[in-house]
């Protein structure tokens, strides 16, 4: 028998959205971060998450989808950090601080750092990145 088609116990294991969501955007990051956005292909996403196709289009409808939701998990994280920054006196202390912050997401994965170039040519991550910055 193929052992690519081999039947493992792993994939019997039903997990919770979240968590499957979660090992999709994972394999995604690491796809993007080598291959970009558009020559990433879902049979890689897919092998790299173990899960299938059909699972991953269960929980996204797209490719485009799923590279939009980790420029989301990485904006909450972000957004999460800055709620934490007390308001300071000096205006320039607090920008340098936000800086560090988004700096420090983006440098917190390997993975993040290589894709991050594909989010800043994504017109719709460039959309959310302005708002970002706005805010």
């Amino acid at each position: 028998m193929d052992p690519r088609w081999r039947y493992t116990a792993e994939m019997a294991t039903h997990a919770p959205p979240e968590v499957r969501r979660a090992q999709i955007l994972e394999a995604a990051l690491h796809c993007f971060g080598e291959k970009g956005l558009h020559a990433a292909r879902m049979d890689e996403i897919a092998r790299r998450s173990g899960l299938s196709k059909g699972a991953i289009y269960f929980h996204f409808a797209s490719k485009e989808e799923i590279f939009l939701a980790l420029f989301e998990a990485y904006e909450r994280a972000i957004f999460a950090e800055w709620e934490k920054i007390e308001d300071p006196e000096d205006p320039l202390h607090a920008i340098e601080q936000l800086g560090e912050i988004a700096l420090r997401q983006i440098l917190s994965s390997r993975p993040l750092l290589e894709a991050w170039p594909e989010f800043i040519r994504h017109p719709k991550a460039r959309g959310r990145m302005a708002k970002i910055y706005e805010r």
